[in-house]
C-alpha cells in the first residue's frame, strides 16, 4: 500500500523499523532491492536511500554496496533512540529494563558527581535543589516537574560526563514520549513529592545534595538508585 504523501521518508523508515523491531522482518533478513521498495511504499528511489540511511544510523541494517540490505540485530546494534519505539510496540518487559538500566547509570551518575565536585557545581546543585523546594511549597505542577528535571540534569552536569548527560536526556524523552504520554506518572511524583513537603520532611533531592557535597558516594548511590525505582531508603 503506497504511503500517503506526507513526510514520506519518515513514514517509511517508521514502516520498517517497526517491522523489524517487532519480528515481522527477522534479524538475517535481506530487504527487497532499492526498486522493489520504491514500487511496494510508492516512493521514489532517492527517498529510498534516505530511509535505508536512517535506518542504517539506527542500527537496523547492514548495507553493502552492490548488496541488497541485511537486517541486523537491533539488541546488539541498535541505539537508544529506539527506546521509545519499542514501548510503543509493547516489547516485552521494556518498562522494567528501561528503569532497571536508568537506575544502574543514576546510581554511577550521582557516584561520580560526588566524587568530581567542585563549588562552582554544587552551587548550580544547591540553587537547582532550592528552586525545587520552593515549586513544591509554592509552584504548579509543572512548576514541580520543570524543577525536579533541572535537578538531575544539574546532577549529570556535575559529573562532567558528557555521555552521562546525554543518556539522563535520552530518559526523560523515551519518558514522555512512550512511558508516560497521559502524565500520570510526572502527576505521580508531584503528589509524592508534595507530599513529603507536607510532612516537612526533606525532599530526597535535598539529600542527595548533601551526600555529593559530602563526597558521600555510597549514599549518593542508595539514594539515586532509590529516587529512580520508587523505593524507600
Amino acid at each position: 500500500m503506497a504511503i500517503p504523501k506526507v513526510d514520506l521518508a519518515g513514514a517509511a523508515v517508521g514502516q520498517i523499523r517497526d517491522a523489524i523491531l517487532s519480528g515481522a522482518i527477522a534479524v538475517g533478513d535481506e530487504l527487497p532491492s532499492e526498486r522493489e521498495l520504491a514500487l511496494r511504499l510508492g516512493i521514489n528511489r532517492t527517498t529510498i536511500r534516505e530511509v535505508l540511511t536512517h535506518l542504517e544510523l539506527l542500527g537496523l541494517i547492514d548495507r553493502q554496496h552492490g548488496k541488497r540490505c541485511r537486517v541486523l540485530d537491533y539488541r546488539r546494534n541498535g541505539s537508544l533512540e529506539l527506546i521509545p519505539h519499542l514501548v510503543r510496540l509493547g516489547i516485552r518487559g521494556i518498562g522494567r529494563s528501561i528503569r532497571e538500566a536508568t537506575a544502574i547509570s543514576y546510581e554511577g551518575t550521582v557516584a561520580l558527581a560526588a566524587q568530581r565536585r567542585s563549588t562552582e557545581g554544587l552551587a548550580e546543585l544547591e540553587r537547582a535543589a532550592a528552586a525545587l523546594e520552593e515549586a513544591v511549597r509554592d509552584g504548579s505542577d509543572q512548576d514541580i516537574i520543570r524543577a525536579d528535571r533541572e535537578f538531575h540534569h544539574t546532577v549529570a552536569a556535575l559529573a562532567s560526563s558528557l555521555a552521562l548527560e546525554l543518556i539522563v536526556s535520552d530518559f526523560y524523552r523515551a519518558f514522555d514520549a512512550s512511558l508516560d504520554t497521559g502524565g500520570e506518572m510526572k502527576r505521580s511524583i508531584v503528589t509524592l513529592l508534595r507530599a513529603i513537603g507536607a510532612r516537612s520532611k526533606p525532599l530526597p533531592h535535598r539529600r542527595l545534595t548533601e551526600a555529593i557535597r559530602a563526597g558521600d558516594e555510597e549514599q549518593a548511590r542508595v539514594i539515586g538508585r532509590a529516587m529512580v525505582l520508587g523505593t524507600r531508603r
